[in-house]
């Protein structure tokens, strides 16, 4: 009782830490972004570009967040073993891994928004599938689900760049969409959280899928009638793999910035599977994963906001390489600690560094990534992502708590070395990105 009293002070603490930080950059953001917008001359524009794809972004994250904690609640109460759910699990991120290449080259390709509008059927459907406990049916729903995480997390953000640019607005005005996202996908989580809590208390867990798939077809509804297309390289001729393994090649830093996220999200995704077990090896009072969880994503909104403050001062890239230094020492400490308390306090360090990372990796792809082959380019980023997360889920068993942490502690470090080759200034001869890109992106 005294821990989950704990808990629910350590939340409403952030909740008063966040109410202020937020109304100060509120106040000080009509200050510092006045003078960008009236330059432009296109301040009404530009917001209801930013409104709209803010909305439709966060509507998606709502209907993924609605799925994620009932995925292996529901495996369970159709009475499948802990072998079968793994099974399952592989299913769906190996989808993600060879599918997501193929889906990147058709968004290039055949456009952006067609492909967005895709993810709403195809995830809805997999929704669908979950009201049924034949396994060969879950199984479908699994490769669905891998289809739709792939687009997801490459495909919108991807529509989302290119019309910026294509539209003129400043660059320096994108910093700010990727924090609006960012920053409220905390709260956007916790309250799906809350939602799918009462449904599923009433309908049981298959409720909480019910819910996502309404939140997606509203969310496609909008991309539907709202959003104009665009495309990559959509050239009668042209290959956006062979293109991409190209822009590796001419712009090493490309591929570089793919193993950097594929190392960041590869801890991340192993945190996520352990932060239970770490915890509940600790004590012995019941852990409130609610109230955890909504702690955690407050964390990350925080970051978030650190960010929107300093990222008009410092190189996006040393901004990145901050940010794994970190946390890196975070999952070091959290490895050596044994005590509840301590562990808590590290796993919020780490949310905070979350809630810098999304916006960063955002910004940086922009800038690293063309336009002609950006859906392509970020998918094969998430081959190797995948691969790690598979070899995690098959041997999870095999490494005890603290060995997990201190691999997350490794792959980090492994971020922030790659890094470094990002900061280190380049030879002019040639330009490896467009110089009015380069031009936008530059810090003072």
């Amino acid at each position: 009782m005294f821990q989950l009293l704990d808990v629910h002070y350590i939340f409403f603490g952030l909740v008063a830490f966040i109410s202020l930080t937020k109304v100060n950059s509120l106040f000080k953001s009509q200050d510092t972004e006045q003078d960008v917008r009236k330059n432009a001359n296109e301040n009404s524009k530009f917001k209801r570009f930013q409104q709209n794809i803010v909305l439709v972004w966060l509507t998606m994250m709502m209907a993924d967040w609605m799925q994620g904690p009932y995925v292996y609640e529901l495996y369970s109460f159709y009475g499948f073993d802990k072998a079968t759910i793994g099974h399952l699990f592989v299913v769906g991120f190996g989808t993600s891994g060879v599918m997501g290449v193929l889906i990147g080259v058709f968004a290039d390709k055949f456009g952006r928004k067609k492909t967005c509008i895709i993810y709403g059927i195809t995830y809805a459907l997999s929704c669908a599938t979950k009201h049924t406990s034949d396994l060969s049916t879950l199984y479908v729903g699994r490769v669905l689900g891998g289809i739709a995480t792939s687009i997801l997390f490459s495909c919108f953000e991807a529509w989302m760049v290119t019309h910026h640019k294509g539209q003129g607005f400043d660059m320096k005005l994108l910093g700010e969409t990727f924090g609006w996202v960012w920053g409220w996908n905390g709260p956007v989580a916790v309250i799906a959280g809350v939602i799918t809590n009462v449904a599923v208390s009433y309908y049981g867990p298959v409720a909480a899928f019910d819910c996502s798939a309404i939140v997606l077809i509203i969310g496609t509804l909008i991309v539907c009638f709202t959003w104009p297309e665009n495309y990559g390289n959509d050239a009668p001729n042209s290959f956006a793999l062979g293109e991409s393994f190209r822009t590796f090649r001419d712009d090493p830093r490309v591929l570089v910035l793919g193993f950097v996220q594929s190392c960041f999200e590869g801890g991340m995704y192993l945190f996520v599977f352990m932060w239970t077990p770490a915890l509940s090896s600790v004590t012995e009072t019941k852990l409130n994963h609610g109230w955890l969880f909504a702690c955690f994503m407050l964390s990350c909104m925080i970051g978030s906001e650190f960010f929107n403050r300093v990222n008009s001062y410092v190189s996006t890239e040393k901004l990145a390489g901050f940010t794994f230094i970190l946390s890196s020492i975070v999952f070091f400490f959290i490895a050596v600690a044994e005590d509840y308390y301590t562990r808590i306090g590290l796993f919020l360090a780490f949310e905070f560094c979350v809630g810098i990372y999304w916006p960063v990796i955002s910004l940086l792809r922009s800038k690293y990534i063309p336009d002609s082959i950006r859906s392509t380019v970020m998918n094969l980023f998430r081959v190797p992502l995948n691969g790690i997360v598979l070899f995690a889920l098959i041997n999870i068993d095999n490494y005890s708590v603290k060995q997990i942490f201190l691999r997350c502690s490794l792959l980090h470090g492994t971020a922030l070395l790659l890094t470094l080759y990002l900061i280190k200034p380049r030879k002019k001869n040639k330009p490896e990105v467009p110089p009015e890109e380069v031009e936008m992106f530059d810090k003072k």
